[in-house]
């Protein structure tokens, strides 16, 4: 079965404070995990491809081998589609991407991506290098109605 992994960057200013939000949830839509962390000073593009590590780090890290990870930076998912990571990442991507017995990127627009976009809002207040992370749907993520299906992966 696999993990969807729902992935954000975002700045206050470009470049400005930033922050990474990562959702992932399993097969039926229930959310494994939430993850906010501050990023310090970046751009925007430097969010949404951190973002997209720490999503792609987490499954490595709980043995997820079957992953689809969705961001609203169609940019970074371009990048990491044709291999074409920005060099302050390709280390950590070289690293990761050849543990996965199927990754796939996919665009998504930001309404659909808006669990993703409060976390990293979240993040971009937070000190450079915290992380907020739990285990299931975040208390504090009050825009997410956990009766609601928003993903169904086969």
């Amino acid at each position: 079965m696999g993990s969807l992994i729902c992935c954000d960057g975002a700045a206050r200013g470009n470049p400005g404070q930033a922050g990474a939000g990562i959702i992932i949830r399993d097969h039926n839509s229930s959310t494994l995990a939430t993850i906010a962390m501050g990023l310090g000073i970046c751009s925007n593009f430097t969010a949404e491809v951190v973002a997209i590590l720490l999503g792609i780090e987490w499954a490595v890290e709980n043995h997820k081998v079957n992953i689809w990870v969705v961001s609203n930076s169609m940019a970074a998912i371009k990048a990491f589609r044709d291999n074409k990571i920005p060099w302050f990442a390709r280390n950590r991507w070289n690293s990761v991407k050849n543990l996965f017995q199927q990754m796939k990127f996919s665009h998504s627009f930001r309404e659909v991506n808006f669990a993703a976009d409060a976390l990293a809002k979240q993040g971009s207040f937070l000190p450079s290098g915290q992380i907020i992370s739990f285990n299931g749907r975040l208390e504090t993520l009050a825009i997410e109605n956990p009766e609601q299906i928003y993903y169904r992966l086969i």
